[in-house]
């Protein structure tokens, strides 16, 4: 027998008057007829036969339908469903009895759902599910599913700017890995300790940890995922592209970004295009931004804001910002950082916030606003908080910008002492230009030796911002306005 319903609300209260049984019923005969039905070709209607099993209460079957029901929705990006699948499977495997099978079930779903809510933003309900996926790996003993664990939480703690949280297990993940001679699990132990090691812009130790694994990341498994959000090229490029552009290497930079893009190309998908782009405006701050960049990004987090890259949205709008300012924009970049901050607290991504925060301040102390003293001595505090010495740097540029006096000379020292201690070049070229403007202004001796300096920097690294008037390293004049976005 079978009824049809012309309209949806008759269908819906024809459902609900049934009884709780006779609803199991109805599902698990439906899903008999399924899977005697699409024998075939059942990978065409995972999500159908998800729900019914689900509803009938078939918890073994439920809990392998929905796995894969959220595997299909994460490839295509819909990490909304993909989450709802997941959350449904946990609920499947928690029915089931407790043996070897069920615990990895539960240990696997648990850790899938670390990309899922990555994706959306949602760190506070990742984390939980990888501290018990934890405790189960180490309950059930499985070396493969312990690696899974600690790479996933590596990736969900440095993306939310935890260093010592994240370096922890791509360390611990490292040290077995390399015990058990696991390639794969050593080299994605030192990518994802990458992702940590540039919260603290530790290029150098990112490049000691990248090089070995090019040709396995960028050939062998070019379009894999390994189970996480991105193509793993497309974050180990990215990743060794900031490292070289924090040393100044843009050559370097350039080309690994222009691989980068090829691997974008290959793959597309929203995530991997959005975080190329993230990667590009990165490298392209520390340059010298033009104004081809900042269409591009703007372009780009209109592409985040559609899709189901809601993570990458602050990533987008910091960087943005931060392009905005270094080309002389203050209200658009005023504008773009106040929303990076918004969304970056709204998701809590504390580096992006602290970076965003730091640009934001010095935005204002340029548009003088009465509250920007206060907003750069919070910045700094937060920018020493968390161990950001990018984001540090810029303050104390800022705060040097704001008191263009002999007090600002000691703002400067210490920006040309951090960006040397921390192998910033970029920043340091810029602080160096920075602190030699103010020692001429205040008749200072060094200040020509300090410009020099900044200058051949400045040559060494084809930085992009104008170096106006200085023709010779060894030269002594300088205008004394120099465009505002080389002394930003």
């Amino acid at each position: 027998m079978e009824y049809t319903f012309k309209h949806a609300l008759t269908l819906k209260v024809t459902y609900e008057s049934l009884l709780g049984e006779d609803r199991k019923s109805l599902h698990r005969a439906a899903l008999v007829a399924m899977d005697r039905l699409y024998a075939g070709s059942l990978n065409h209607h995972i999500e159908e036969l998800a729900e019914h099993a689900l509803r009938a209460e078939a918890w073994e079957p439920a809990a392998d339908y929905l796995l894969q029901a959220a595997g299909r929705a994460e490839e295509r990006s819909a990490y909304s469903a993909a989450v709802q699948f997941l959350e449904n499977a946990r609920k499947a495997v928690a029915a089931l009895p407790r043996n070897p099978k069920t615990l990895a079930q539960a240990i696997n779903l648990r850790v899938r759902m670390r990309p899922a809510y990555g994706a959306l933003g949602a760190y506070r309900k990742a984390l939980p599910q990888l501290l018990e996926a934890r405790e189960l790996a180490t309950e059930l003993g499985d070396p493969q599913l312990i690696s899974d664990v600690l790479l996933h939480l590596s990736y969900l703690n440095s993306s939310h700017g935890r260093y010592e949280e994240a370096l922890e297990p791509a360390n611990t993940l490292k040290r077995g890995a390399t015990v058990n001679g696991v390639q794969r699990c050593i080299s994605e132990s030192d990518l994802a300790a990458s992702q940590a090691l540039l919260i603290r812009s530790e290029a150098r130790q990112v490049l000691e940890r990248l090089v070995p694994h090019e040709e396995r990341f960028t050939k062998a498994w070019r379009l894999e995922r390994f189970g996480q959000l991105g193509a793993r090229a497309v974050w180990y490029l990215g990743h060794r592209a900031q490292a070289e552009a924090r040393l100044g290497r843009f050559d370097d930079a350039e080309r690994s970004l222009a691989e980068l893009q090829k691997v974008a190309a290959e793959v597309a998908r929203p995530i991997d295009s959005c975080a190329a782009a993230y990667f590009t405006g990165v490298v392209g701050v520390l340059r010298g931004p033009e104004p081809a960049l900042v269409e591009a990004l703007q372009l780009w987090f209109s592409e985040a804001a559609t899709s189901a890259s809601i993570l990458l949205r602050p990533w987008l709008l910091t960087v943005l910002g931060h392009a905005e300012f270094l080309l002389g924009r203050n209200h658009d970049a005023g504008a773009t950082l106040e929303m990076a901050v918004t969304e970056a607290e709204r998701l809590d991504l504390a580096q992006f916030e602290c970076h965003a925060r730091a640009v934001l301040a010095c935005v204002r102390a340029r548009l003088y606003e009465p509250e920007a003293a206060a907003n750069l001595g919070h910045a700094l505090e937060l920018a020493r908080g968390r161990g950001d010495p990018w984001s540090e740097i810029i303050v104390l540029r800022g705060l040097a910008e704001l008191k263009p006096s002999r007090s600002a000379i000691g703002w400067l020292e210490q920006a040309c002492n951090l960006a040397r201690r921390v192998e910033l070049r970029p920043e340091l070229a810029r602080s160096l230009l920075a602190l030699g403007l103010a020692r001429r202004r205040g008749k200072i001796a060094g200040a020509d030796a300090t410009l020099a300096e900044a200058a051949k920097l400045y040559t060494e690294m084809q930085m992009r911002e104008d170096f106006s008037g200085m023709k010779e390293p060894t030269g002594s004049v300088l205008p004394d306005r120099v465009p505002m976005a080389v002394t930003a």
